[in-house]
């Protein structure tokens, strides 16, 4: 007959493992795993890390959270986890966290209207140790016009998502850190040819740059100096851009140097659904302007357009077609990352 152990005797390093693969975040689990019986209340106070790991998802979370942080102690690395529900309480979760911003090393906020996103994300405020930041702003930005603003300092940040969200036009020199990898932003207010030039020059370690804008900024000023010139960070893997014939030319052109890019992902986006014929013209001209590739014919059966560099390396752009916009890409075999996780604490 197999031994038993029973749960009162686990060895403590083995029972705090098991809380954690519980629920890494919910704050509710947290204190029913504390109150299964003396022996596993003991083991989850004197664990801080199973603290340290915050999801606040309701109004209910963010009245216990003064309790949370009191228990994760002196933990040097938080990760939270601000849901649009909590955002609508009496007091923002993030007025309660500001005296443990040092500490702060993963921060994800989602909020459903743009006075719900907490002003202290906009006050320049600094996150020295802030290396993943994923904010979502409501979605209804777009048609209203008020944007939730994002401005802070993270000289350590290494991801960084923004969704629905305002960036001032100085604001993307401070949001930038030499150490950042992976940037995602999707339809935000300041998502322009200048943000892509500034991300390129101010992060030399960048791997993932993901923009998907409906429309970019145009202005004569912009045109003339921050359209993209010379080589893009030679680290740079993954790339991809949206936005509409005009913008995207602007962005990559023949004066860039994609050669170290594994995979990239561009995206016309158009008013009308494109015929076949269209979309080929709009292809042509982009490889025209992107330089390097020769326009070598169409693969009807495959919805795919043949180029050969001239190294005679040969790579197709695929088409999609889908109501209100044509989708082109350069595909190569390396998958595109996902979002990054916010729980995930690899490099």
């Amino acid at each position: 007959m197999p031994t038993t152990c029973a749960i009162d005797v686990l060895y403590v390093e083995l029972l705090a493992d098991i809380m954690h693969l519980v629920d890494p975040g919910d704050i509710r689990t947290k204190f029913v795993l504390s109150r299964v019986c003396a022996h596993w209340r003991a083991v989850a106070l004197a664990t801080p890390l199973l603290w340290a790991v915050i999801r606040v998802a309701t109004a209910h979370d963010a009245d216990a959270l003064p309790v949370v942080l009191a228990r994760a102690g002196h933990a040097t690395s938080l990760a939270v986890s601000l849901e649009a529900k909590a955002m609508r309480t009496r007091r923002c979760p993030l007025v309660i966290l500001a005296p443990f911003i040092p500490r702060i090393r993963c921060l994800r906020v989602r909020c459903s209207t743009s006075t719900f996103l907490p002003p202290i994300l906009g006050q320049g405020v600094e996150f020295p140790a802030l290396e993943q930041l994923h904010v979502d702003g409501p979605d209804a930005a777009i048609l209203s016009g008020q944007w939730p603003v994002v401005d802070l300092r993270a000289p350590r940040l290494k991801r960084l998502y923004l969704s629905h969200v305002a960036i001032r036009p100085d604001g993307w020199t401070r949001v930038l850190s030499t150490s950042l990898r992976q940037i995602y932003v999707i339809s935000c207010h300041g998502g322009h040819i200048g943000a892509l030039s500034t991300i390129f020059v101010q992060c030399p370690s960048i791997q993932l740059v993901v923009i998907r804008q409906k429309t970019w900024d145009r202005s004569p000023i912009r045109l003339k100096y921050s359209a993209l010139r010379g080589r893009v960070p030679p680290s740079l893997r993954y790339l991809t851009i949206s936005g509409d014939e005009q913008s995207i030319l602007l962005a990559v052109n023949s004066d860039v140097d994609t050669s170290t890019v594994q995979r990239m992902h561009v995206n016309l986006r158009e008013e009308s659904t494109s015929t076949h014929d269209v979309l080929r013209g709009h292809v042509r001209h982009f490889v025209d302007e992107l330089g390097g590739d020769v326009f070598s014919g169409v693969d009807r059966s495959r919805q795919s357009l043949k180029l050969r560099n001239g190294r005679g390396h040969s790579r197709s752009i695929k088409t999609l077609y889908m109501t209100g916009e044509a989708l082109l890409g350069v595909y190569h075999d390396t998958e595109l990352p996902g979002p990054f996780d916010l729980w995930d604490f690899s490099e």
